[in-house]
């Protein structure tokens, strides 16, 4: 762990952007990674890179909090979170676990069954899901920018 914080202090540190533009890259890059775009993160990080003025590598540095150990920890909070704002408990916890996770296998992919029980489920975890991980790409984002702009100030 203390080694990932180092390789973030040296990318903040190699960086030659300002002070507000290292911050602010890293956060929407934290942000992202906490953002419902599942599988979109890099399309993002080159689209914002490309069409504003931030440092690219620090956003892509800041969407690495997504990761195959951090993945289902990231997106259940959000589901969760989701539950919360939408059905003051969570409710999407029995609806996933109602998938009929038996049945999946390399070939249930292209049972036409299998989709027919599977469909009204996962349109029911849509909204709470993209809702609670909005609201958290919103807060870390919001919160690893303010951490981040005392901290490269500090360094500087």
């Amino acid at each position: 762990m203390r080694q990932i914080f180092t390789r973030i202090r040296t990318a903040l540190r190699k960086s030659d952007s300002s002070p507000h533009i290292k911050a602010l890259s890293f956060s929407i890059g934290a942000g992202l990674a906490f953002s419902p775009l599942v599988g979109l993160h890099l399309l993002v990080v080159f689209v914002l890179a490309r069409w504003t003025r931030l440092n690219g590598f620090l956003i892509f540095t800041g969407t690495l909090i997504h990761n195959p150990w951090t993945m289902v920890p990231i997106h259940f909070l959000g589901l969760i979170t989701g539950d919360f704002f939408l059905y003051g408990h969570p409710q999407s916890v029995q609806a996933f676990k109602s998938l009929p996770w038996d049945e999946f296998g390399l070939l249930s992919w292209m049972n036409a069954g299998f989709w027919q029980k599977s469909i009204p489920i996962i349109h029911s975890l849509i909204q709470p899901f993209v809702i609670g991980s909005l609201t958290w790409s919103l807060v870390v984002g919001t919160a690893v920018y303010f951490t981040l702009t005392k901290f490269v100030l500090k360094e500087r």
